[in-house]
């Protein structure tokens, strides 16, 4: 497995050769140049690429400017693929020689090429792509070559008319901003993916937060029993219901993220995709955000119960990190526990 590294700059990413099955997750590829594949370049190979990243890698003469699939048959889910390009063919995602890989959750966004400037498939290709949101790219969002197809379901894709298949839209997927690809309110995409693409091995999204979550003020029209999947890297969610996406109100984890690490392991657990409770600071599987402040057992209110584990994680002011359930107490993300955290406390206080 390669998990959680960058390659930036290089005369080439990361190749995987005949019968090689390797798990790549949590790595960004950027600013890499190489003649064809700068990113990950897959010749008869059939990796799994899971929660990866890709910015402006370019194929100088050839082809794939991510990614480059020869012969293979790659799972690429939760990806965001971003301003890449090739000489010829597929800026983002470039398929040749019965390539058929399996596409689902990844954004392709502002990439170009000759021709096919999100993915191109040639020469008996048939990639699939299912919840996916595709935009921006030149010329063309999916191109197809010789004796080739592209099948696409429940993904937003630029085109007129409707690329065809079922759950497709044509409509602006609505980004918090051109550099923050997280949904807004009201986006196309909420709740609109197809629950039963989703890979076993991507059930988290781009931010490390778990998929399916619903959103209460969109109506369900993708596919499955709710809650269902959204189209692209990053899964809506309101848990509070302000209209608020969370992952908005804590925002990059490497600037100013909610200060817990439950498994101790150094990594921050808005970060930490292996820890698998991000933002449950309290272990109760139930998302901080959808708490109220002080509920700490998630029952609904906040009572002589919540109190006794408020006070047995009471602290000084001091500058030290909270480990554990303790940080579930730091509304204000100061790194301890006290008094301005009791009168945060003390508004949702009810002893009935």
């Amino acid at each position: 497995m390669l998990d959680g590294f960058t390659i930036t700059g290089a005369s080439g990413g990361i190749g995987c050769g005949p019968n090689s099955e390797p798990t790549i997750r949590r790595c960004r590829m950027e600013f890499n140049f190489a003649a064809t594949g700068p990113g990950i370049d897959c010749f008869e190979a059939n990796p799994l690429i899971v929660n990866c990243e890709f910015f402006n890698n370019e194929a100088t003469l050839y082809n794939g400017g991510a990614i480059l699939c020869n012969r293979s048959s790659p799972v690429i889910a939760n990806c965001l693929i971003k301003g890449n390009g090739a000489m010829i063919g597929g800026g983002g995602i470039y398929c040749y020689d019965n390539a058929s890989p399996t596409i689902v959750n990844c954004n392709l966004y502002l990439n170009g090429a000759k021709w096919g400037g999100g993915v191109f498939a040639d020469n008996n290709s048939h990639p699939t792509l299912a919840n996916c949101i595709v935009w921006l790219n030149y010329p063309g969002a999916l191109v197809v070559g010789v004796d080739s197809s592209i099948t696409a379901t429940y993904s937003s894709i630029q085109s007129t008319p409707v690329y065809p298949g079922i759950g497709n839209i044509a409509e602006s997927p609505h980004f918090h901003t051109s550099g923050d690809f997280r949904l807004v309110p009201g986006s196309p995409g909420i709740d609109a993916g197809d629950n039963s693409a989703v890979p076993v091995e991507a059930l988290l999204d781009l931010d490390g937060l778990p998929r399916l979550a619903d959103d209460t003020f969109t109506d369900d029209t993708g596919a499955g029993t709710a809650p269902i999947v959204d189209m692209g890297v990053y899964e809506y969610r309101d848990c509070d219901e302000d209209g608020d996406p969370d992952p908005l109100k804590f925002g990059d984890c490497s600037v100013s993220p909610k200060w817990c690490d439950c498994n101790q392991n150094g990594l921050l657990d808005e970060c930490d995709i292996d820890d698998g409770r991000a933002n449950d600071c309290n272990l109760n599987d139930v998302p901080d955000v959808c708490e109220g402040p002080g509920d700490f057992d998630a029952d609904g209110d906040v009572d002589l119960i919540n109190f006794a584990f408020f006070r047995s994680c009471q602290t000084p002011p001091i500058a030290s990190q909270l480990f554990g359930s303790c940080c579930f107490f730091d509304f204000d993300v100061d790194l301890d526990v006290d008094l301005r955290n009791f009168a945060q406390f003390q508004n949702g206080f009810d002893p009935s």
